[in-house]
């Protein structure tokens, strides 16, 4: 299992946190001091997207960038999901 092989589990496994990783440092500096994106819930949702999104397309994969694009679609769902449960 430890094989060097580009497709072997551990080589995906080890691939897969070091693109979580490099997402994971894009989204620490992500709008700062604004409370709703420093959250930690907010952090990993985006981040299990943003992974996932590169994961399923791997001929672009993650480029920096794709986190502040991603934060305005989530930023709206939940400021949309707030103004429905308020009324």
């Amino acid at each position: 299992p430890l094989t060097a092989a580009q497709d072997s589990p551990w080589a995906v496994h080890f691939r897969n946190q070091e693109l979580r990783a490099t997402i994971a440092l894009d989204l620490e500096r992500l709008h700062p001091g604004d409370e709703f994106f420093s959250a930690p819930d907010v952090q990993a949702a985006l981040l299990d997207v943003l992974t996932v999104w590169a994961l399923e397309n791997p001929s672009v994969g993650y480029r920096q960038g794709m986190h502040e694009l991603a934060s305005l679609i989530f930023g709206q769902r939940a400021n949309g999901s707030e103004n429905n449960n308020a009324g």
